[in-house]
């Protein structure tokens, strides 16, 4: 019932206080000292960009550093990052072996319009993703879209796009999700989201539809969330509904209210229980509490993609990416929903 030691990092800065190596230690609890896990070497260019990031992992049988991989960044004389090489080390040939390559295309405002990934397999590269953007005389995003390399017929074929509309105050008005055709190529409108704002422009309303192809071959209601604020414009309330056709209106399902310090009380309006989300925003472990017995928790990002699911009350989430998630907790006689911050 005490602290113990687990790992630590030594941390080595140049004169103009840029990071050049991170070396990581972990505690031997049989030896009581602490002993090399991995390295990271930084290198940087004359205008302070990193160039190169070497990373090796400790050998306790020779001690002494091995060579496990190294990134590699080229930019532009605007300073924009324009190519990536990964590499990993081959231990078996003594030789670096081609990874991963990542190109960047900017417009003359500087905007990334593309990027393209490929991999490396004996010393060639192959294509496999390309994403282009598209941006207004205001230089917001209107448009995203995500192809993939198809190595059969030499061509880049469409997985989906989302295309952005703004307000004269350039703020988000809509976004439209599409899917492409695998044969014909034509994007087919999947999902929209109708966002709303208060005078100061704060987020009240984010309505989502789906298109109905089979009955009306229009747009339907599918659910909303309706935000709440106070003077300061700090985030009180965050109301998620579904709509439901029977009765042809709005459910609410679930409302968090947020207190001064930004924490998350929530609390499911068709479940008397209390549930507690903590903390939100999270960087690391996620906690619940107040769950009932047996509750199944699943973790979905915005798109609809399940990433996390089990039954336990804590969950590490430190390898998702900075953004909003949902929780949804099933249990016997009732399915809640939730959301929660990704830092």
């Amino acid at each position: 019932n005490e602290w113990v030691y687990f790992d630590k990092h030594e941390y080595t800065f140049d004169n103009n206080s840029f990071q050049t190596q991170d070396i990581k230690h972990q505690w031997n609890t049989t030896s009581n000292s602490w002993e090399f896990t991995e390295k990271n070497e930084f290198t940087y260019n004359l205008n302070g960009d990193l160039s190169l990031n070497m990373y090796y992992e400790w050998n306790s049988t020779t001690g002494d550093w091995e060579n496990y991989s190294k990134m590699e960044y080229y930019y532009d004389t605007n300073l924009n990052l324009i190519l990536t090489y990964s590499y990993y080390w081959n231990s078996n040939v003594n030789d670096w072996e081609k990874d991963l390559k990542d190109e960047f295309t900017y417009d003359t405002s500087n905007n990334l319009i593309k990027e393209i990934f490929s991999f490396g397999s004996d010393s060639l590269w192959y294509l496999v993703y390309k994403y282009e953007y598209a941006y207004d005389d205001n230089n917001n995003q209107t448009s995203k879209s995500k192809s993939e390399w198809d190595l059969m017929y030499n061509f880049w074929w469409g997985m989906y796009k989302y295309e952005f509309s703004f307000d004269a105050n350039n703020v988000l008005a809509t976004k439209i999700m599409s899917y492409a055709e695998y044969l014909t190529e034509d994007w087919e409108v999947y999902s929209k989201n109708v966002y709303g704002y208060d005078a100061n422009n704060n987020l009240t309303s984010d309505i989502f539809y789906l298109f109905d192809y089979n009955t009306t071959n229009d747009w339907e209601i599918s659910a909303k969330n309706e935000y709440r604020y106070d003077v300061d414009n700090n985030q009180t309330v965050d109301s998620y509904y579904d709509w439901d056709n029977d009765i042809n209106t709005w459910v609410l399902q679930n409302r968090c209210y947020y207190n001064i310090n930004n924490t998350i009380l929530t609390i499911a309006e068709n479940n008397t229980d209390t549930i507690l989300i903590y903390p939100n925003p999270v960087r690391n472990t996620l906690n619940l509490k107040g769950l009932p017995d047996k509750a199944k928790v699943s973790i979905y990002n915005t798109e609809g993609k399940l990433l996390l699911e089990g039954i336990e009350r804590s969950f590490s989430v430190g390898q998702l990416t900075k953004g909003i998630y949902v929780v949804r907790i099933l249990s016997t006689n009732n399915i809640s929903s939730y959301k929660f911050i990704k830092n």
